[in-house]
């Protein structure tokens, strides 16, 4: 998994990952990555714990997902594939924080009339 856009800040405890997406599709085990992603960063003191976490999927097209349908079929998708890691306790609880603190879908229309 490669990250277009990564940043912290320690003053607003807030992590920010972008994802640029122009004519692609969000991949079928994304959020699951960014979550044991996080609990990384946290585990190694780089966050502090329970940092807030803003995953963004920028595209050329706005979509609105439903992130609980998201992560079961993530969740699937990792059995198939036995990406058994992925699906632990702790990173399932992430992707499931996420959940609860995700906007709807941006697309890059919206950033260029705010700039």
């Amino acid at each position: 998994m490669f990250m277009d856009n990564l940043a912290y800040n320690h003053d607003s405890n807030i992590l920010v990952a972008n994802e640029l997406k122009l004519n692609g599709k969000k991949n079928p085990d994304q959020i699951l990555k960014y979550s044991l992603m996080y609990n990384y960063l946290e585990n190694k003191d780089f966050i502090k714990p329970k940092s807030d976490f803003l995953l963004l999927f920028i595209g050329g097209n706005e979509v609105q997902y439903d992130l609980t349908s998201e992560i079961e079929k993530e969740i699937k998708y990792c059995e198939n594939k036995g990406r058994h890691k992925l699906i632990t306790d702790e990173i399932l609880q992430t992707a499931e924080s996420l959940c609860q603190k995700v906007s709807p879908g941006w697309k890059w229309q919206t950033l260029i009339c705010h700039t």
